[in-house]
């Protein structure tokens, strides 16, 4: 068999698989579809979704132009051409090389082209581009120098992309349904893809929607975004939303309810501790919350998250399940600031707040712009298309996330806990996983202090529960502190509790230890002399 032959099959084989692995989370980026040439292996073609930044709302059609010879660097075109550093004006064609200098065969991968090119229209890689990287200098030389003159053009690209005639008019290869990282049904202004079996041209086809279906799709896609239920035999539910499943958890009018509130970076599992000791559950309904960006929740990116929203999607899920009295238990730095704004909103509602591990009221500035910055900087590195593009965690990230929440502690048997810890970090945020959730968790480190005289106004009881290991990082005693001076109007006082030896993650490593201590005030709370 000729050598060129040989090649071809080879390239070919190659190209069947990497399609294939598209459909892994990992592997196709969201926003993207990517559809093979009806006639064509080696041409793919794809549309690019941008919903914030300088090209928000566009929908860009591309091509990848794959080499005989493959594995070999692809061309990659728009059709119309983007206005943007990296595009040649005249044909539309990408300069891949800022990303991949040389091809490296089986270590560079198509995936990494697409993770790619939707990483080129943020502002992260605008701000990193050289004259010698851009096809069009004058659209860097704008960037740099003249930039609402270069909002304007990219926002006029954006516009053009989704007209009628761009969307719906002929394209440049044979529409079928294209492979994402979800089954989700794509939505931008007004448009579908065509399902498989229609044939028109060639190329990823849309056609227009009724006002019935687009509306139908417009209440589809909010409902998703907004999370969804679950579900535990005592009430779980996200904070998203509470729907009409939550009569499966129905609470026991009999009993008070807990709410619990988790921390930053964490989630409603590492609650395990507690729904599952008797103690509390044979006295209370329990109830944990997903908060925005953290556990199973979904939901469109966003440009910021910060800490007073989240507490408001808490407020309104407890809404929802028509809690009129509870008390809250809360931890970590997120949790102690939701719960104390969820407080201060339901002054009638909140019957008594236990937070662990609270963190400063306001995060040293300089700790927060290093977090924000450095630390998520270093945690990035393999993602959006950038190092080996797995989305993967360094292991120094790693580290830090066991100094910080675990502080490193080795006691016997916390092996388990730290290997736990880590592999949910890995897995919620690490390989298949943008920057997005990850970098708006830490971001919350940046928010305004509560007011200390809203703080000031607080009377129910508060238990603040404090981890003799946690001394350095998270929630030193002199976080503690600060909130027992601005908690200056709670019954009673402020009541503090040292768990000896625990990390910062305490209702979790802890959990027997914290839950007594709970169960404890709660009953002084309740007036449960015969406890």
């Amino acid at each position: 068999m000729p050598a060129a032959s040989t090649s071809s099959i080879t390239a070919r084989q190659e190209l069947q698989m990497e399609f294939s692995a598209l459909s892994n989370p990992s592997h196709c980026p969201t926003g993207i579809y990517v559809l093979p040439d009806a006639s064509d292996v080696f041409r793919w073609h794809g549309v690019l979704f941008i919903h914030r930044g300088y090209y928000a709302s566009s929908t860009l059609r591309f091509t990848i132009t794959i080499p005989p010879n493959y594995p070999a660097l692809p061309t990659v075109t728009f059709s119309p051409a983007v206005f943007h550093p990296l595009v040649d004006p005249s044909s539309g064609r990408v300069n891949l090389r800022k990303r991949f200098p040389e091809w490296r065969a089986r270590v560079d991968f198509l995936f990494m082209v697409l993770g790619f090119l939707k990483s080129m229209f943020k502002r992260q890689c605008l701000d990193s581009l050289r004259p010698e990287d851009c096809f069009n200098k004058e659209a860097l030389n704008l960037y740099r120098n003249q930039t609402p003159l270069f909002t304007k053009l990219a926002s006029q690209s954006a516009l053009l992309s989704i007209t009628d005639s761009s969307l719906y008019g002929p394209t440049t290869s044979t529409p079928s349904t294209p492979s994402t990282p979800t089954n989700k049904t794509s939505f931008c202004g007004g448009a579908k893809t065509a399902g498989s079996g229609s044939s028109s041209g060639s190329g990823i086809k849309f056609t227009k929607l009724s006002e019935e279906e687009t509306e139908e799709l417009r209440k589809k896609v909010e409902k998703e975004a907004r999370g969804r239920i679950v579900g535990r035999e005592l009430g779980v539910i996200n904070s998203l939303e509470v729907t009409e499943d939550a009569s499966a958890h129905k609470l026991d009018p009999t009993k008070p309810t807990i709410v619990f509130i988790h921390g930053i970076t964490s989630a409603l599992e590492f609650f395990s501790g507690q729904f599952g000791d008797e103690r509390l559950t044979s006295r209370y309904n329990l109830v944990a919350f997903d908060l925005y960006v953290h556990g199973r929740t979904t939901g469109a990116d966003r440009d910021q998250v910060i800490i007073e929203e989240l507490a408001k999607q808490a407020s309104l899920a407890i809404e929802k399940l028509q809690l009129e009295s509870f008390y809250l238990v809360a931890e970590n730095y997120l949790g102690c600031n939701v719960s104390v704004w969820l407080t201060i909103w339901k002054p009638s509602c909140v019957k008594a707040l236990v937070i662990a591990s609270p963190g400063f009221p306001r995060e040293n500035p300089e700790v927060a712009q290093e977090m924000t910055n450095e630390w998520v900087e270093e945690a990035t590195v393999n993602k959006n298309g950038k190092g080996d593009g797995t989305g993967a965690l360094p292991v120094e990230i790693l580290t830090s996330f066991d100094m910080y929440f675990l502080c490193g502690t080795r006691r016997p048997g916390y092996e388990v806990y730290r290997d736990a810890w880590l592999q949910f970090q890995e897995q919620r945020l690490g390989k298949g996983h943008s920057d997005h959730d990850l970098s708006r968790q830490v971001r919350c480190l940046l928010h305004d202090q509560i007011p200390p005289d809203l703080v000031g106004r607080i009377t129910a009881p508060v238990l603040l529960l404090q981890g003799g290991g946690d001394t350095l990082y998270a929630s030193p005693p002199a976080a503690r502190e600060q909130w027992e001076r601005l908690l200056t109007s709670v019954e009673g006082g402020v009541e503090v509790q040292t768990i000896p030896g625990a990390p910062h993650m305490l209702l979790w490593t802890d959990s027997a230890a914290a839950n007594g201590a709970i169960v404890d005030f709660l009953a002084k709370v309740e007036g449960d002399s015969t406890h």
